[in-house]
């Protein structure tokens, strides 16, 4: 008799969690991938870099990612990876969200770091239980401290996943 209850207690319980609602997801039309182009006429940093949207069709934009009025984008995964750098030091990767009317408006949002191999590569995927907001009037910028000014890009790999939802 005990069992037979123990069982029926299981499944009611079973049943109520799973008619609990679970977080919800972004339609496939807000996610988004956002990918690291240097050489942009006002990107960020001295070589110039800007994110660009990737397309599920294979295809990118050409100009630079901005978020549209009334909307927020938050950034929920990172990808990157550093090349030649020192053997056997640590890379540090750090995005920040500047200010479009004002430059000097710029805050840390994320930082993470590696240690590079012995050819002085290395790189990481993050998954943020969080993740960052970028509001309309502001853009994403990446940096690794120390690199010296105009060097040759070593970061050859930055992707950034995320969604757009309405701004409320």
């Amino acid at each position: 008799m005990r069992f037979c209850l123990l069982i029926m207690s299981f499944a009611v319980c079973a049943m109520g969690a799973a008619a609990q609602p679970g977080p919800s997801r972004p339609k496939a039309s807000n996610i988004v991938l956002l990918e690291f182009t240097p050489g942009f006429k006002d990107g960020c940093g001295t070589n110039k870099m800007e994110f660009v949207r990737s397309w599920g069709d294979g295809s990118a934009e050409t100009s630079a990612f901005r978020v549209s009025e009334g909307s927020l984008l938050v950034i929920t995964d990172v990808d990157w990876r550093y090349v030649t750098g020192p053997p056997n030091q640590f890379a540090v990767l750090r995005l920040l969200v500047q200010n479009l009317g004002d430059p000097a408006k710029s805050r840390r949002t994320f930082e993470s770091a590696v240690r590079l191999d012995g050819f002085g590569n290395g790189g990481s995927s993050e998954r943020m239980t969080t993740g960052f907001v970028v509001r309309p009037e502001a853009r994403i910028c990446a940096e690794v401290p120390g690199e010296a000014e105009g060097s040759v890009v070593r970061l050859s790999r930055v992707l950034l996943r995320g969604y757009v939802t309405n701004e409320r």
